[in-house]
């Protein structure tokens, strides 16, 4: 064979294996940055649904005080795993999918319930004892879902590789005990609120005492 022609032929597959390696390269960077990234999205969630809590919080102490709120907390945003989750989906476990797409779940319902809450308060007129029921239905409702949503990112991100949660364990059994944690927090909140004095509760208002240790 031609010399120059083996030569030409050899940096052309030389060229060819480079191309295919960095293309490798390139594509393992990518999804080990993207993997980062799923992660630090539940931390952002995390604080935005803090924050969410102390706002239905404050929603508990005035249904208690059988008035309304009108207004509503801004929604959560996931934008990083609503665009790029199936860019990350295989290199996944079973697992770490089965958490990731639960907690992307209980976002998605949370924002809907936040927008029919919204519909809720704009509808109200005048309160009345049945307007003042499903107010805090829709709160003690909200409230719950977004302290599910905390314990599974809390889980999520405290077993980042293998965040399994088996049936009869004792990670669900300790999901159990927390559940049964939101209820009493609940009734404490509400109980607590009836204490006070409706001409004194703007004034006296802390959100950040009402889930202090929760």
């Amino acid at each position: 064979m031609n010399e120059k022609l083996l030569i030409g032929l050899s940096g052309a597959f030389a060229g060819w294996i480079l191309a295919q390696i960095t293309e490798l390269i390139s594509k393992w960077y990518f999804k080990r940055n993207l993997l980062k990234c799923l992660l630090e999205e539940l931390s952002d969630l995390q604080s935005e649904l803090d924050r969410t809590l102390l706002f239905y919080s404050r929603q508990l102490q005035i249904y208690a005080l059988k008035g309304i709120e009108y207004s509503v907390p801004a929604l959560l945003s996931n934008y990083i795993f609503e665009n790029h989750y199936k860019d990350a989906v295989l290199s996944l476990n079973r697992q770490q999918r089965i958490s990731y797409q639960l907690i992307h779940t209980l976002i998605k319902s949370i924002n809907s319930d936040i927008l029919e809450h919204e519909k809720l308060s704009k509808d109200i007129k005048e309160i009345t004892e049945q307007n003042g029921k499903e107010f805090g239905s829709k709160v003690i409702c909200q409230f719950k879902n977004i302290a599910v949503a905390l314990w599974h990112i809390k889980y999520h991100l405290n077993k980042p590789k293998l965040p399994s949660l088996l049936t009869y364990g004792i990670e669900h059994e300790q999901y159990l005990q927390y559940l049964e944690s939101v209820d009493k927090k609940i009734a404490e909140l509400i109980e607590a609120a009836q204490k006070l004095d409706k001409n004194e509760f703007e004034r006296i208002y802390n959100p950040e005492s009402f889930v202090r240790n929760f």
